[in-house]
């Protein structure tokens, strides 16, 4: 009797992590972004004038901002969409969010099943995350 609990216990949570896995990779892949997007602003590098995201990430890799798992992790959501950026300025605040449609694929603007970081760089220079709804300053 107790091996046939462990067993439907174990299936049950194999069910739950095949639905949880890909959030948690995408998430992950979003706070790498949001933390990578910190580090480049505080160390000043110039990292402008790149054809697509692809070309940034390769010389994140080369100047060893990141490693070759995060650029992959950053490169595409776990559904292997691209992830959508988009840049405003409120008030003095430049605000970028990133966001994965999720796994329906449908552009939701951050609700729904959709993933996103918002990341705030004030220009006292203490940016914010805000990941799926949870602040981190920084």
């Amino acid at each position: 009797m107790a091996f046939a609990l462990s067993c439907a216990t174990l299936v049950g949570c194999d069910r739950q992590s095949a639905r949880t896995e890909p959030k948690a990779v995408t998430n992950s892949g979003l706070y790498t972004w949001a933390t990578t997007l910190i580090f480049i602003k505080k160390s000043n590098l110039e990292l402008g004038g790149f054809e697509n995201k692809s070309a940034l990430l390769d010389k994140l890799v080369s100047i060893d901002v990141i490693s070759k798992t995060d650029r992959d992790r950053m490169a595409r959501d776990a559904w292997d969409r691209d992830f959508i950026w988009r840049e405003t300025k409120v008030g003095t605040n430049v605000v970028i969010r990133i966001l994965s449609v999720g796994p329906n694929g449908v552009f939701e603007d951050g609700r729904g099943d959709d993933l996103c970081v918002e990341i705030t760089f004030p220009p006292d220079d203490r940016p914010a995350i805000v990941l799926n709804g949870i602040n981190r300053d920084y």
